[in-house]
């Protein structure tokens, strides 16, 4: 879990410097062009991902929180270094986005930035809890138990036409 707590720090770290940048650097109604359908834009999301639900903030902030607890939960049992990475990008995009609700003066939305023009816009949170959720699902279903040991190999048939006797090897 400490590989998963430091992603977690670090995603929502991410998330909200990205996100402050924004805001001081481009105007609302504002939109940069960056690369062939990608633009930077100011849009506020008071739904959940994807801007589903809009209006919806103030009872976004516990769904997100109880997000947050089930995924600890559900892995929990999950081992390794890839599952510690994709729990923390969960946890993180979900206390990110959840920040922004509580903290930040946008009436329960969260701020919204990355817009590919023919995909709802989102941001770093969105992405950690989107791609971290799809990844922790796959994980989920990979069975990580150790395999039940083998029967024992039976011993070889002697030979017919061979003498075998207790504690002598086979003798022809």
């Amino acid at each position: 879990m400490a590989l998963a707590a430091s992603v977690a720090a670090a995603w929502v770290a991410l998330d909200q410097i990205t996100k402050t940048i924004v805001l001081r650097t481009i105007d609302e109604g504002e939109v940069v062009p960056v690369f062939w359908t990608l633009q930077l834009g100011v849009f506020y999301n008071s739904g959940v991902a994807f801007s589903l639900g809009r209006g919806s903030g103030a009872a976004v902030a516990p769904l997100a929180l109880a997000v947050v607890v089930a995924v600890v939960f559900v892995g929990r049992h999950l081992r390794g270094r890839l599952a510690g990475l994709v729990l923390g990008m969960v946890i993180g995009g979900a206390i990110g986005n959840l920040v922004d609700r509580l903290l930040r003066d946008h009436d329960g939305a969260v701020v919204d930035f990355i817009d590919l023009q023919w995909f709802p816009v989102f941001n770093v949170a969105d992405i950690g809890v989107v791609c971290g959720g799809i990844a922790l699902g796959l994980l989920s279903l990979r069975d990580d138990r150790p395999a039940p040991p083998s029967p024992p190999e039976p011993e070889p048939e002697p030979e017919l036409g061979s003498d075998v006797r207790p504690g002598n090897q086979v003798t022809r």
